[in-house]
C-alpha cells in the first residue's frame, strides 16, 4: 500500500512540473538595432546579492527581428514575494540609441501567465497574453519609477 502512494504521489507531482505551464516573458525586437537584455531575479523587496548583480551584468544579445524567451527559475515559482528584474539597451551596448527596465512580479493572483514585450523603434509595447490555467503568474510594474 505504501508503494501505490508514492508511486501516485510521484506521478501527480511529474504530471503537474511536466503539463502545468510556467509563466513566460518573450521579448520581441521589432526594430533594425540589436536589443541587449539584461535579466535577473531575487525577492521584491531586497536588493540584489553579488551573485545576481554579475548575472545582470552579462546582457543577452536580442538581434533584429528575433524573440528571446525568459520564465522564472523552478525554485522562483515555488517561493512567493519573487520578482523578475529586466533592463535594455537598444543600438549600442556603450552608448545605447534608448534604454528602459520593466520588473514583473511572480504571484498566483497576477495578470497573465504570458507576457510579451515587444521592442519598437520609439516604444515600447507590453502586451498580456492569455492562457488556459497557470500556476503562478506576472505582473508587469515599473521597478524603477521612484527613482531618480
Amino acid at each position: 500500500m505504501r508503494k501505490i502512494i508514492i508511486f501516485v504521489l510521484t506521478v501527480s507531482l511529474v504530471s503537474i512540473l511536466l503539463y502545468q505551464p510556467v509563466p513566460v516573458v518573450r521579448f520581441y525586437n521589432n526594430t533594425e538595432e540589436d536589443v541587449y537584455l539584461f535579466y535577473g531575479e531575487s525577492k521584491c523587496t531586497d536588493e540584489p546579492d553579488e551573485e545576481e548583480v554579475a548575472k545582470l551584468m552579462k546582457p543577452e544579445l536580442i538581434p533584429s527581428k528575433e524573440t528571446l524567451t525568459f520564465s522564472p527559475g523552478i525554485i522562483n515559482i515555488f517561493r512567493s514575494d519573487r520578482c523578475m528584474y529586466t533592463g535594455w539597451r537598444m543600438g549600442s551596448h556603450a552608448h545605447p540609441l534608448r534604454k528602459g527596465s520593466r520588473a514583473f512580479m511572480i504571484k498566483s493572483d497576477s495578470d497573465a501567465c504570458v507576457i510579451s514585450v515587444i521592442f519598437n523603434k520609439k516604444e515600447d509595447v507590453i502586451k498580456n497574453n492569455e492562457s488556459l490555467f497557470c500556476y503562478k503568474k506576472l505582473t508587469p510594474f515599473d521597478a524603477f519609477e521612484n527613482q531618480n
